[in-house]
Protein backbone atom coordinates (compact mmCIF):
# COMPACT_ATOMS: atom_id res chain seq x y z
CA UNK A 1 0.00 0.00 0.00
CA UNK A 2 1.51 3.19 -0.69
CA UNK A 3 0.72 6.59 0.81
CA UNK A 4 0.85 9.58 -0.98
CA UNK A 5 1.62 12.92 0.25
CA UNK A 6 0.04 15.83 -0.76
CA UNK A 7 1.11 19.11 -1.31
CA UNK A 8 0.64 21.65 1.24
CA UNK A 9 -1.48 23.34 -1.57
CA UNK A 10 -3.42 20.23 -1.77
CA UNK A 11 -3.99 20.07 1.79
CA UNK A 12 -4.70 23.81 2.37
CA UNK A 13 -7.91 23.15 -0.47
CA UNK A 14 -8.99 20.10 1.39
CA UNK A 15 -8.76 21.55 4.51
CA UNK A 16 -10.84 24.49 3.30
CA UNK A 17 -13.46 22.02 1.94
CA UNK A 18 -14.21 20.36 4.82
CA UNK A 19 -14.40 23.60 6.22
CA UNK A 20 -16.85 25.11 4.17
CA UNK A 21 -18.68 21.97 4.31
CA UNK A 22 -18.88 22.46 8.01
CA UNK A 23 -19.68 25.74 7.47
CA UNK A 24 -22.68 25.20 5.38
CA UNK A 25 -23.83 22.34 8.28
CA UNK A 26 -23.63 24.84 10.93
CA UNK A 27 -25.69 27.35 9.00
CA UNK A 28 -28.52 24.50 8.25
CA UNK A 29 -28.34 23.85 12.14
CA UNK A 30 -28.74 27.06 12.86
CA UNK A 31 -31.50 27.95 10.48
CA UNK A 32 -33.45 25.00 11.35
CA UNK A 33 -32.66 26.34 15.65
CA UNK A 34 -33.64 29.47 14.55
CA UNK A 35 -37.23 27.95 12.95
CA UNK A 36 -37.89 26.02 15.82
CA UNK A 37 -37.51 28.91 18.23
CA UNK A 38 -39.97 30.84 16.02
CA UNK A 39 -42.11 28.43 15.98
CA UNK A 40 -42.29 27.91 19.99
CA UNK A 41 -42.15 31.56 20.39
CA UNK A 42 -45.59 32.09 18.38
CA UNK A 43 -47.16 29.20 20.07
CA UNK A 44 -46.37 30.73 23.66
CA UNK A 45 -47.15 34.28 22.45
CA UNK A 46 -51.12 32.37 21.16
CA UNK A 47 -51.43 30.84 24.42
CA UNK A 48 -50.40 34.04 26.60
CA UNK A 49 -52.63 36.02 24.02
CA UNK A 50 -55.84 33.37 25.36
CA UNK A 51 -54.89 33.82 28.64
CA UNK A 52 -54.93 37.99 28.70
CA UNK A 53 -58.61 37.45 26.98
CA UNK A 54 -59.75 35.37 29.52
CA UNK A 55 -58.60 37.05 31.69
CA UNK A 56 -59.98 40.50 30.90
CA UNK A 57 -63.19 39.09 30.18
CA UNK A 58 -63.25 37.52 33.91
CA UNK A 59 -62.61 41.10 35.22
CA UNK A 60 -65.39 42.43 33.03
CA UNK A 61 -67.24 40.36 34.09
CA UNK A 62 -66.56 40.49 38.05
CA UNK A 63 -66.59 44.73 37.12
CA UNK A 64 -70.47 44.22 35.77
CA UNK A 65 -71.68 42.16 38.26
CA UNK A 66 -70.11 44.75 41.21
CA UNK A 67 -72.03 47.96 39.38
CA UNK A 68 -74.91 45.70 39.14
CA UNK A 69 -75.10 44.83 42.98
CA UNK A 70 -73.78 48.28 44.38
CA UNK A 71 -74.45 51.04 41.34
CA UNK A 72 -74.28 54.00 44.23
CA UNK A 73 -71.01 53.32 45.28
CA UNK A 74 -70.46 52.41 41.48
CA UNK A 75 -71.04 55.82 40.99
CA UNK A 76 -69.55 57.78 43.33
CA UNK A 77 -66.34 56.02 42.64
CA UNK A 78 -66.70 57.58 38.88
CA UNK A 79 -67.66 60.45 40.24
CA UNK A 80 -64.33 60.60 42.23
CA UNK A 81 -62.19 59.72 39.39
CA UNK A 82 -64.14 62.38 37.09
CA UNK A 83 -62.65 64.90 39.96
CA UNK A 84 -59.30 64.01 40.19
CA UNK A 85 -58.57 63.74 36.67
CA UNK A 86 -60.35 66.92 35.91
CA UNK A 87 -58.28 69.04 38.84
CA UNK A 88 -55.01 67.08 37.06
CA UNK A 89 -55.81 68.44 33.75
CA UNK A 90 -56.86 71.96 34.98
CA UNK A 91 -53.71 72.19 36.27
CA UNK A 92 -51.91 71.66 33.26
Amino acid sequence: MTTQKHSPVEQLREKASHIRHDMEDMGQITKDVAQDTLIHLRKNANEYYKQGMDKAQDMEKNLESNIKKHPMRAVLIAVGIGLVLGAIWKRK
